[in-house]
């Protein structure tokens, strides 16, 4: 049977996010609208993706919002079938429950109510209503009444409720507040304050057992927050355990509170009111999105304030020697020449990608541009030295063509300073303009950003990014190409997205084109159904994707990151098994004492019988050497060698040495 007709196709980021255990993507998901019971390729709902992970709070979140736990999948097993399977036993018992409570919703539905008569026994029929009679002035009078209201204007002496503010308490705030005032609760921060106080950093294990107390979860939001604390005030968190108990109260020690700065910290986080993500969700709702009109209009007026910048810094000779001096700064690291100016930037519009605008520089003939550049400036330079007094036009044309962006004029204004008032109120009005289209385009930095949930880089990690591909746009961009700027800027952040994550998103980097054919491939396998690259044949990917199988096999040995043993309990298990050949410090420090000793009872034979002594026992370089080795180092038979061995021993047989060396023995 052909299930596929009339049922919602469930995205891959939907199910990724279901197999990662991602509640808050999930609920998201479902707020806006999707559909509770879509189906993948194999036909599995997000109830049996849950299930069939053994996520028991994702499937009671999905039973809430009214999964059907009858349906089945291509393989005709249902999500109670696959826990139960899967020995989940409590995963299996929640689903029953929801299955037994919508039996009993449908039975329900079905029974008829019968009403007791004795309820309608005082009814009444009502009289057939009679119309009024039609009267000419009656008709007329009404007619003037409402030609009279027609013609009332409306004035509205109420105040505007937009300027009007209202402020509820945070019930996390108020609840957070109470358990603050316990005096048990005070006193184990006192004690964890305390403690980090004089050692310099806290135990995890501290912060849980409060949590515990304060919240009833060990890893809850009072948890993270306290954490938070504790970073900020520069203390170090100790992941250890086992070892060191959780906090006690101490009568005898000097417990250290929270004062009323911490105390508050801790109330805001509650409420979250110095929340980085919910003050961000404050800035972006105040944001005002843009249309192509209002995104020309500011390029226009950022030309015109650049040009006015360049005309600014033409009539001025340390301006100019600003402008000069960024020549050494190029030769040095000649990719600069990107965020100064615009040069050879004449292919970006009908590029795909900001990597041939801006990667120039990372390439063998990167440092075009910065020749290009480096030119200009020359021509600069001999403009103004062999300049006439009238000749100030073709002085500011000349540094119009270096084509310089607003990170270009920012440098030079920053290294001149405020004596400039032209210069000034020019970079002024840029960095408002550049705020402005910032502030128009959070919006799609973060709806970008959402896009690449599935990488391991924390949220707030990726919006960071993301708003930095943003802002190197707005720097970037020029108006007079035709180009829309949300276009230009989504290539920008998709770039910076791409970077961070192939930098930082695993353990072992890896390089941007193998990263890139990476997404590309994963992107495919999702497209096809496939919960994994691997899962998918190489053949099959191959074809799907356009790229040679040996070079799609290749990849795939790449995709997996390297393993921490600490991570792995199998791992960790069996390294603690093998022997740690390690010498201790104390194991050290006697051999060392020994060997010192060892030196200076040899020091006192001759030099030939010290050396062969030195070699033959190892003194030298740790390595005991043969008698036909140290023979032929002394040019010696090795009969002689073992001679003068023999007599160097003999001296060091002495009854002195030797109650010496039982010492160390």
């Amino acid at each position: 049977m052909d299930n596929s007709k009339g049922r919602t196709q469930l995205k891959p980021l939907v199910r990724l996010a279901i197999q990662q255990g991602n509640a808050e993507l999930v609920s998201s998901y479902l707020d806006l609208g999707g559909d509770v019971n879509a189906r993948d390729q194999r036909g599995r709902t997000p109830l049996i993706l849950a299930a069939i992970k053994g996520d028991i709070d994702l499937c009671r979140i999905l039973l809430g919002r009214g999964a059907d736990v009858h349906s089945i999948d291509e393989e005709g097993l249902s999500a109670i079938a696959y826990a139960t399977g899967k020995g989940l036993a409590e995963v299996a018992s929640v689903i029953e429950a929801a299955h037994e409570i919508s039996e009993e919703t449908e039975l329900a539905d079905t029974l008829e109510f019968e009403f007791d008569s004795e309820f309608f026994g005082d009814w009444l029929p009502e009289g057939e209503a009679i119309a009024p009679e039609d009267s000419k002035e009656i008709r007329i009078k009404l007619t003037e009444v409402q030609q009279e209201v027609s013609s009332h204007t409306i004035v509205d002496d109420d105040g505007d409720w937009n300027d009007v503010e209202i402020h509820l308490p945070d019930t996390d705030a108020l609840s957070t507040t109470q358990d603050l005032q316990r005096v048990d609760v005070q006193e184990m921060l006192g004690t964890l304050i305390g403690a980090a106080t004089q050692f310099g950093f806290f135990n995890a294990s501290h912060v849980e057992s409060i949590s515990t107390e304060v919240e009833g979860l060990a890893d809850g939001a009072f948890a993270q927050h306290l954490t938070q604390l504790l970073g900020d005030l520069g203390f170090i968190k100790d992941e250890s355990s086992g070892w060191n108990p959780g906090p006690t109260i101490d009568d005898s020690a000097d417990l250290i509170g929270l004062d009323e700065e911490a105390h508050q910290y801790l109330v805001d986080l509650a409420a979250r009111i110095n929340d980085p993500y919910s003050s961000l969700s404050r800035d972006v709702k105040l944001s005002v999105l843009l249309g192509r009109d209002g995104e020309e209009r500011i390029g226009r007026m950022m030309s015109v304030a650049i040009s006015e910048a360049c005309s600014a810094i033409s009539i001025d000779e340390e301006a100019i020697e600003a402008l000069l001096g960024l020549s050494e700064h190029i030769r040095e690291n000649f990719h600069l020449v990107g965020r100064i100016s615009r040069l050879g930037d004449e292919g970006a519009a009908d590029s795909d990608t900001p990597d041939e605008v801006d990667i120039r520089a990372d390439v063998p003939g990167g440092d075009e541009r910065s020749r290009v550049f480096l030119a200009g400036l020359k021509q600069v330079a001999l403009m103004r030295a062999g300049r006439k007094p009238n000749e100030k036009v073709r002085l500011d044309r000349a540094i119009q063509d270096l084509e310089l962006t607003i990170n270009g004029i920012r440098t030079i204004h920053r290294l001149v300073g405020r004596k400039n008032t032209k210069l000034t109120d020019s970079v002024e009005r840029l960095n408002r303009l550049e705020c402005e289209m910032f502030s128009a385009n959070m919006r799609l930095a973060i709806s970008v950003a959402s896009k690449y949930s599935w990488s391991t880089l924390p949220q707030m990690d990726l919006l960071q990014e993301a708003f930095i591909g943003l802002l190197r746009a707005t720097e970037k961009f020029d108006f007079s190409r035709g180009f829309k700027f949300s276009t230009y800027a989504t290539w920008w952040i998709r770039q910076a997205m791409t970077r961070a994550i192939g930098d930082r998103g695993r353990l072992i980097r890896l390089p941007v084109h193998i990263f890139e054919k990476v997404s590309k491939l994963s992107r495919v396998a999702r497209e096809e159904g496939f919960d994994s690259l691997r899962e998918m044949p190489i053949k099959a990917l191959s074809e799907a994707s356009g790229i040679a199988s040996s070079e799609v096999a290749k990849t795939v040995d790449l995709i997996d990151d390297a393993v921490l043993w600490s991570d792995t309990p199998e791992v960790e298990n069996l390294v603690s098994t093998v022997a740690d050949d390690t010498q201790t410090p104390e194991e050290v420090a006697t051999l060392e004492d020994f060997r010192r000793f060892m030196n200076a009872c040899v020091d006192g034979l001759t030099p030939k019988e010290k050396r062969i002594i030195r070699h033959r026992f190892g003194l030298e370089g740790g390595v005991e050497k043969t008698l036909e080795e140290v023979g032929g180092m002394l040019n010696v038979t090795r009969e002689r060698a073992r001679q003068i061995e023999a007599k160097a021993l003999a001296k060091l047989r002495r009854p002195a040495v030797l109650d010496e060396l039982k010492i160390h023995l």
